[in-house]
């Protein structure tokens, strides 16, 4: 009499391979649903700065210039909320005439956030965005700095058609808090609510960006 054993076995394994593979198509149905009913959008921004000071004989002192890019991409939960994550890539570079020294930092951050469209004004739309980030910065001496935080920040948008809007983030009017950890140094903790002036005459304080609906 032979044995069953092996035969009960092997059907056991072709059940578990056919359950495997219905799973694997279920999901992938799924995915391509949620993929076809969201709609993903790419987008970024980009800011540029430069100030100097000069003595009292009108000689300059100081120069400083920044850069900084920021890609983005996310996706709509409803018509009026999305979620998406940024990275921001920096560089700052500070030049002291009187000691002909300069010093470069480069820097970094990455940021998930949650936006709401508060209200729309024809093709004007104001959005509020909350975010939550963490960062460094690495200057040319070697020092290193983390960062973390969070922050809520509106957004002036101005839609050019049903996928394409141009905006720019209102600097000079935040809630703001961030930790900063200079490594084998202190640590400092700085918060900001409410309307910065300085931002606002500053151009560097304003960032202009895009952002494209597939």
């Amino acid at each position: 009499m032979h044995s069953t054993g092996g035969a009960i076995k092997g059907n056991s394994d072709i059940e578990k391979k056919t359950r495997m593979k219905r799973l694997f198509v279920i999901a992938g149905l799924i995915f391509t649903g949620m993929a076809a009913n969201a709609q993903v959008y790419a987008g970024g921004s980009f800011n540029m700065d430069g100030n100097s000071t000069k003595n009292n004989d009108g000689e300059k002192q100081t120069t400083t210039f920044s850069i900084g890019l920021q890609p983005e991409i996310g996706y709509y939960l409803t018509d009026r909320c999305d979620v998406g994550a940024s990275l921001r890539l920096g560089y700052t570079g500070d030049k002291d005439h009187t000691t002909d020294t300069k010093t470069e930092t480069t820097n970094w951050r990455l940021s998930p956030f949650i936006r709401y469209a508060l209200f729309q004004i024809g093709k004007f739309e104001v959005i509020e965005r909350t975010n939550v980030f963490i960062g460094g910065a690495k200057n040319g001496a070697g020092t290193k700095t983390f960062n973390a935080g969070a922050g809520i920040t509106p957004i002036l948008a101005y839609n050019l058609n049903d996928r394409l809007a141009l905006q720019t983030e209102l600097n000079f009017v935040s809630v703001g808090l961030t930790y900063s950890k200079v490594k084998d140094g202190n640590s400092t903790v700085n918060s900001n609510i409410g309307f910065n002036a300085d931002n606002l005459l500053n151009v560097g304080g304003i960032t202009i960006g895009f952002r494209y609906k597939f």
